[in-house]
C-alpha cells in the first residue's frame, strides 16, 4: 500500500516522510525502510498477475510432533520438551493462485536457527528442503529463518535484464514455555490464575490482554488508557527458593517524555520511552519474596503515537511460588502438622484455606482447611494449565478444621494450584513441587 501511494517516488529521498504525510500517513518516530520494487508491469509466469517479485513471501507452518502429550498452546507457543516441525511454502498477498511449492525447481528452501536460549543444545535436523524440525529442550525464545531462492522462471525476467534467482527470507519467533512462563495466550488477564496478577484497584487504569500487538503468539498485555499525569500498573508477587532471573519483552508507542518503568521491590531496573521495537529485558534476582511492577506513566506534555505500552513473554524464575499481593505478608494461617494441635485457630469460624506445608515440597505436603458448619466441600488440585490432577476431599464434612495429605509422587515438578469450593465460595492457593 505504501509503495502504491508513493509510486516508488522518493525511495532514496531522506524526506520520504513528507511524501507519506501528503497522503495522510504520519510516521512520527517510526523508522522506515521501503526498498525499491522491480518493475510491477511484467507478467508473472505462474500466477498470470502483475506482481513485483518482492511480494513473494516464504511462509512457515508449524506442527507439534514431539515427546509431550500436550498440544501447542498457540501457533507460536509450545511446551518445553516438544519437537516442532516446520514446513515451507510460497505465497503472494495479491493472488490466491496456486504457486510452486517445495520440490519445485522454481524455489529452493533453506533454514537457519537464528536464536536459542543459552542453555539449549537445539539444532535443526536439516538445513535445506521443504521441512525441518527442532527439539525444544529448555524454556526460552527461539528464532528460525526460512530462506527462499526464487528462480526467474517463477517471477519473470528482472527488469535489468539479468538472469538468476531472487532471495526472500521470513523469520518465525516462538516460545518454549513451562508453568512459570506467561505468554498471555489464554486471552485474559486472570487475577485468580496461576500468576495472581494484580492491576487496577488503586494501581491506575487496569492492564488487559489484547491481540493488537504481540512478541510471540497471538496475544500480549497492554497498559490501560490513561490521561496526562496518570499511570497504569501491573504487578506480580512471588517467592523464590533460590537465585534466578526474570525476563520479559516490551514494546513502546509513546511520547518521548512518557515512560515504561520496571521495578522489583521498589528498585527501578529500567525506564524506557519513545517508540522502541520489541525489546527483551533480563533481571537477576536473589532468593526471597519479590514484587515485580510494570508501570506506564504519562506526564503533562503532548500526546503522541498510541500512548500505550505492551508486555509479552514473561519468564518468572524457575523456583518462583506466586503468593498474590494482598495476602503476601499474612503468615498466620501457615500450619505445621508437627506442632498444630488441631484446634480452630480462627475464632470467627469463617471459611479458610491454609497454605500447604511444607512448600515447596518434594513428594508429600499437608493442606488444612476450615468450614464454619457441616456442609458439602470439594478440595481439588490443578496443574498450571488448569487440568484437574487430584481430588483430596469431597462430600459433606463436619464444621471445624480438617487436614489432608497430597502425594505428588507421580507428577512432574512445577507449579500446582489447590482449590476449596464450598457452595458458591471458592478459595485458591498455589504450591510448588520441587525434587
Amino acid at each position: 500500500v505504501l509503495w502504491r501511494l508513493t509510486n516508488n517516488a522518493g525511495i532514496n529521498d531522506l524526506n520520504i516522510a513528507a511524501y507519506l504525510a501528503d497522503v495522510g500517513i504520519d510516521l512520527g518516530f517510526r523508522e522506515t525502510d521501503f526498498p525499491r520494487m522491480s518493475n510491477p508491469n511484467f507478467l508473472a509466469a505462474v500466477s498470470g498477475s502483475l506482481i513485483p517479485r518482492e511480494l513473494f513471501v516464504p511462509q512457515i507452518q508449524t506442527e507439534v510432533t514431539g515427546k509431550l502429550e500436550q498440544a501447542a498452546m498457540q501457533d507460536q507457543v509450545f511446551q518445553v520438551g516438544n519437537t516442532v516441525s516446520f514446513g515451507a511454502e510460497l505465497s503472494v498477498p495479491m493472488t490466491s493462485d496456486a504457486l510452486p511449492q517445495p520440490g519445485d525447481v522454481a524455489a529452493a528452501f533453506s533454514w537457519r536457527l537464528e536464536e536459542a536460549p543459552d542453555a539449549s543444545s537445539a539444532s535443526l535436523d536439516n538445513t535445506t528442503g521443504g521441512t525441518t524440525s527442532i527439539e525444544l529442550d529448555v524454556r526460552g525464545i527461539y528464532e528460525v529463518t526460512l530462506r527462499a531462492d526464487i528462480a526467474d522462471s517463477l517471477t519473470g525476467v528482472p527488469d535489468d535484464g539479468s538472469e538468476g534467482t531472487f532471495r526472500r527470507e521470513n523469520t518465525l519467533r516462538f516460545v518454549a514455555a513451562d508453568s512459570l512462563v506467561e505468554t498471555f495466550e489464554s486471552g485474559v488477564l486472570e487475577p485468580e490464575g496461576p500468576f495472581l496478577w494484580r492491576t487496577g484497584d488503586g494501581l491506575g487504569a487496569p492492564w488487559f490482554v489484547t491481540n493488537d500487538l504481540s512478541h510471540t503468539g497471538a496475544f500480549s498485555v497492554r497498559s490501560g488508557e490513561i490521561p496526562d499525569n496518570a499511570s497504569s500498573t501491573l504487578q506480580a508477587r512471588f517467592d523464590q527458593v533460590g537465585p534466578g532471573s526474570l525476563s520479559f519483552s516490551f514494546r513502546l508507542l509513546t511520547h518521548f517524555s512518557d515512560s515504561l518503568i520496571f521495578a522489583v521491590d521498589d528498585v527501578v531496573y529500567g525506564r524506557w520511552n519513545g517508540a522502541d521495537p520489541w525489546t527483551e529485558v533480563v533481571v537477576d534476582l536473589e532468593a526471597g519474596l519479590h514484587t515485580a511492577s510494570w508501570t506506564y506513566k504519562k506526564d503533562d506534555a503532548d500526546t503522541f503515537g498510541a500512548d500505550r505500552v505492551w508486555i509479552d513473554d514473561v519468564f518468572f524464575p524457575t523456583s518462583a511460588l506466586f503468593t498474590g499481593i494482598e495476602d503476601a505478608d499474612d503468615n498466620s494461617d501457615v500450619v505445621d502438622p508437627d506442632t498444630d494441635d488441631g484446634e480452630d485457630p480462627d475464632a470467627s469460624g469463617s471459611l479458610k484455606l491454609s497454605r500447604n506445608y511444607p512448600n515447596p515440597f518434594a513428594e508429600e505436603t499437608t493442606i488444612s482447611f476450615e468450614i464454619p458448619r457441616p456442609t458439602e466441600v470439594e478440595l481439588a488440585v490443578f496443574d498450571a494449565l488448569g487440568r484437574e490432577v487430584a481430588v483430596l476431599a469431597s462430600g459433606v464434612h463436619a464444621g471445624g478444621a480438617h487436614r489432608v495429605t497430597f502425594n505428588a509422587a507421580s507428577l512432574a515438578n512445577g507449579v500446582y494450584h489447590y482449590q476449596l469450593r464450598v457452595g458458591n465460595d471458592v478459595l485458591r492457593r498455589t504450591m510448588v513441587l520441587l525434587r
